[in-house]
């Protein structure tokens, strides 16, 4: 699975910030909509990946999109930025 491509496909915006040494560090931005569209698209590769669903499944796959979309609307971290910039 490309995260980065399921997030385009979504139509989220990737953008490039900066690249260190091999090291790329990119920023994802767009609508919620497009939020919920990814995470969307990673329940549909997790449910093609996984095995015979279960008793708790669908649960389980709600969970991982709130936690998805919960991930993604955190702002930035400030010892990730500033560990970025430092470097």
């Amino acid at each position: 699975m490309d995260i980065i491509e399921l997030a385009r496909a979504s139509g989220l915006q990737i953008i490039l910030d900066g690249r260190i040494g091999r090291e790329e560090y990119r920023s994802v931005c767009g609508s919620v909509d497009a939020l919920l569209r990814f995470a969307d698209a990673i329940n549909s590769s997790v449910r093609m990946s996984a095995p015979t669903p279960g008793v708790g499944t669908e649960r389980t796959i709600v969970s991982l999109r709130q936690a998805a979309a919960a991930r993604l609307l955190q702002p930035f971290n400030s010892s990730v930025l500033a560990s970025a910039t430092a470097a």
